[in-house]
């Protein structure tokens, strides 16, 4: 009877290990093996009473009784009365759990260090990647959610198990799992349908200043989470600055008329979010790619090497351009955890700095292409009319102008230390590449195959 009831609680306790939030619960290698801990009689009750847990916990993680706390290297006896472990985590007879809730001397008083977790003297521990108060279902409201980014955070909150709505024009569908409400926030009373309803966070993703400020006056949220951009920044021609760096001066007016001051329109949005009564997470972010980026700026060099109009592809000759990528999945992770944690505070948001030369190369070895770079200098380009970045006939991920060389970078330490996590180029790349091949809208950068035959046309006659 014991032995059933341990392999039911086992089955159990993967099958939740396995779901959301839990399957981002990882155990650790131990002498029982990595699922030791998945065969201890409770387990799932443990589990169970994690997801109830008070969203004013702010674990980080589970780990040994026997290990101090990470942060103060403290060591001390349980928490107080006002800070219960968990039922499934108390001492069982026989079944060799222990609780240790501890006090960290670096956090406030209402933050114990996380529990620990000992099974039959076996060194089997639990990481936690988020907060425990991220265990706890969330209303998120996104104005937005159905384009890129807004519908990959959709994608990360639902996976999540929260509770998600998206509001837009209804231009395009949302994410299976989230309401949707029509609206257009251009009108005055454009929130009004959900003014009336108080959120766990709001994401805003608006370019528009009169927008964002409208959305501060009339909506009622805990914490909001807006996503700004690299082109605040009034200077480019250093690469990695950080959030202290000079900004462009906010946009004089609510609406922005074009991109030429979007970098000041997204100035005055923070400013407007910043000027609320809630707590504000700002993203700064670079370039996103990843499956879905309609531009083509981060699909296609893939794509090209993947269908080379010849022996070779054209790439300008600027091997050591610094470029940095953002995988859109990966923002949408954090900016989920940021509202989760209602982390308070300005951040830079992007991938890794890389020189060109290395996209290059793993464009075309993700693609399996035999077709070899051709590198023209940025002189012959502007003589045959190919510009830079993005547009028609156009070399993405690179610019020609010294005053934007580090326009794609920028100092992320911020971030990363508040949870965000990027994967590599390569990956990144080998997926886009998926969307390319069955992408359907036109592109918005890079060349056709007509211009780049005449390219290399005009090259192979000067060469002559």
């Amino acid at each position: 009877m014991a032995q059933a009831r341990v392999a039911q609680d086992s089955a159990e306790a993967v099958a939740t290990l396995s779901s959301p939030p839990f399957s981002r619960i990882v155990p650790l290698e131990s002498p029982g093996g990595p699922l030791a801990l998945a065969m201890s009689p409770g387990l799932s009750h443990a589990l169970s009473s994690l997801r109830s847990w008070p969203q004013t916990r702010r674990h980080h993680r589970l780990v040994s009784r026997a290990t101090s706390c990470g942060g103060c290297r403290s060591r001390s006896p349980m928490g107080s009365r006002s800070d219960p472990v968990p039922d499934g985590l108390a001492e069982r007879p026989g079944a060799g759990w222990a609780r240790g809730a501890t006090r960290c001397r670096m956090g406030s008083r209402s933050d114990p260090v996380p529990l620990g977790l000992r099974l039959r003297q076996k060194r089997t521990l639990l990481l936690i990647s988020r907060p425990m108060s991220g265990l706890r279902r969330m209303e998120l409201l996104i104005l937005g959610g159905t384009a890129l980014l807004g519908r990959a955070v959709a994608d990360a909150a639902l996976e999540r198990e929260h509770a998600v709505t998206c509001l837009a024009r209804g231009s395009s569908s949302v994410p299976e799992g989230a309401a949707f409400i029509a609206a257009d926030r251009d009108d005055d009373d454009g929130l009004a349908s959900v003014s009336s309803r108080s959120w766990a966070a709001v994401v805003d993703v608006s370019r528009q200043p009169g927008q964002v400020r409208r959305a501060v006056r009339d909506l009622r949220t805990r914490h909001w989470v807006f996503i700004s951009s690299s082109n605040v920044y009034a200077d480019f021609s250093s690469i990695e600055q950080d959030e202290n760096a000079p900004l462009l001066p906010p946009l004089q007016g609510e609406v922005m008329e074009d991109m030429s001051t979007y970098g000041e329109a997204k100035v005055a949005c923070e400013g407007f979010v910043r000027a609320g009564d809630s707590s504000a997470t700002i993203v700064r972010s670079g370039l996103i790619g990843g499956p879905g980026d309609w531009s083509g700026r981060t699909g296609y060099w893939p794509w090209r090497f993947a269908h080379p109009t010849g022996d070779d592809v054209i790439v300008p000759d600027d091997p050591d351009f610094p470029c940095a990528i953002i995988d859109v999945r990966d923002l949408a992770s954090w900016v989920v955890t940021a509202a989760e944690q209602q982390l308070d505070a300005t951040f830079n948001a992007t991938g890794p700095t890389i020189p060109f030369h290395r996209v290059i190369a793993a464009a075309a070895q993700i693609a399996n292409s035999a077709a070899q770079p051709r590198a023209v200098p940025a002189v012959t380009l502007a003589e045959l009319e190919i510009g830079a970045w993005m547009g028609p006939a156009s070399l993405p991920l690179w610019i020609d102008d010294p005053a934007w060389r580090g326009f794609a970078t920028m100092n992320t330490d911020r971030a990363r230390a508040a949870g965000l996590v990027t994967r590599s180029l390569e990956d990144t790349l080998r997926d886009t590449l998926a969307y390319e091949n069955q992408r359907t809208e036109p592109r918005q950068a890079g060349l056709s195959d007509d211009e780049e035959q005449r390219v290399r046309a005009a090259l192979d006659r000067n060469r002559t």
